[in-house]
């Protein structure tokens, strides 16, 4: 039959099913989970912002700032350290040197030593030979006197510098010691930490299982939509073959019948509209909120996931770090304890030898006076 743009008459009763609206619950519910969808992604949205922009890790890079004050204030430490180092090595190089020319003297003098005795078998006809020689020899017991002088001093100014490196050492023990209980206070707070991120871990895995017990209930939730869907299909057959046995029932044309039958369809429908409407409702609201805490929980795990992860890897880094930081302070104070231990070795030997030096000199002296009283006991003897 051909369509045209001209009302046509119509004779008779006609259908109501026009009337009846085409849109059904579905309809409805569609724009109902998209504005739950679209405040959920806001929501999201708004705590992901939060956790970029946020300032989370302050206290632990004020934290790493004191820690690199900490290692240049060792640094400068070291490296006045190492200056003092670097003079008292000059220092024993000079008195190598002195050491060096006061054996020069003692050789010098035990030659003219070995001449006085060679003389001395023959004083009365070398008496000019020995008066030279005693005078010599004054001048050699005044180079042994500033010679002891010099080692007097030398010894007094050795032991200072002795006394400064063991003040020294000491107070690089007890910095040492302070390191090792920063280290450890720090190993600690770390190990607490670490227990309180592994709280958390049990805290998400809680949240986890919920989240579990949470997709079952709406898995039941969907079947028991299946089961009320199923048994509305059956309502409306129910509804349906009752129609039309009324439909049936009714005689050919009778305006009172068809109303009351109309009546009885609308009244049925608006019965079962409303039915549907009780219980899907709650089951749709039920529904949005479970999807809501299923991914409002699953963004929660993850990021505890990548906050534990990112923790554990920057305790780690520290941890080690320090570690390093603290064996490399305890080498260095064993080190320097050493370099000290032989300094002191080197320095017991010089003073040694320095004594040594003293003793030959006084001999020196004590055959000197030996000479000068055979001396004049040939010359009281020649005048006689």
């Amino acid at each position: 039959m051909d369509k045209n743009a001209y009302a046509m008459a119509k004779f008779g009763l006609e259908s109501r099913d026009n009337l009846i609206p085409k849109r059904d619950c579905g309809f409805y519910m569609k724009y109902i989970f998209l504005f739950t969808s679209v405040i959920q992604f806001l929501i999201i949205l708004g705590l992901v912002l939060f956790m970029m922009y946020g300032n989370t890790h302050a206290s632990t890079e004020t934290h790493l700032r004191h820690l690199e004050k900490r290692v240049q204030e060792l640094y400068d430490k070291t490296t006045l350290l190492n200056a003092k180092n670097k003079n008292l090595t000059q220092q024993l190089n000079a008195t190598t040197k002195e050491k060096l020319g006061c054996s020069q003297l003692v050789t010098a003098t035990q030659k003219e030593l070995e001449k006085c005795n060679a003389s001395l078998r023959a004083c009365t006809t070398y008496q000019t030979q020995c008066q030279n020689i005693w005078n010599y020899a004054g001048y050699n017991k005044m180079l042994a006197d500033e010679c002891f002088r010099s080692m007097n001093i030398l010894n007094v100014t050795c032991y200072a510098e002795k006394l400064g490196l063991r003040e020294a050492r000491d107070r690089l023990g007890r910095e040492v010691q302070q390191q090792r209980e920063n280290c450890s206070q720090v190993t600690e707070k770390l190990r607490q930490e670490a227990s309180a991120a592994q709280g958390e871990r049990e805290r998400c895995r809680q949240q986890s299982i919920d989240l579990r017990a949470q997709c079952s209930g709406l898995t039941q939730g969907q079947s028991q939509c299946c089961r009320l869907g199923e048994r509305m299909t059956t309502e409306l057959q129910a509804t349906r073959q009752e129609i039309q046995a009324k439909a049936e029932a009714l005689q050919p044309y009778e305006p009172g019948g068809c109303a009351s039958l109309t009546q009885l369809v609308s009244s049925q429908l608006a019965t079962l509209g409303a039915k549907l409407q009780q219980a899907v409702l709650p089951q749709a609201q039920e529904n949005g909120q479970l999807r809501g805490e299923k991914l409002r929980c699953e963004a929660n795990l993850q990021e505890c996931r990548q906050h534990r992860a990112g923790d554990s890897q920057q305790y780690q880094r520290q941890l080690q770090a320090l570690q390093a930081a603290c064996d490399a302070d305890a080498k260095r104070s064993y080190q320097e304890k050493q370099a000290l231990t032989e300094e002191k070795g080197r320095l017991g030997q010089q003073l040694q030898e320095r004594n040594k030096l003293l003793a030959q000199a006084e001999d020196t002296k004590a055959q000197l006076e030996s000479c000068r009283k055979a001396r004049s006991v040939l010359s009281q003897g020649t005048q006689a």
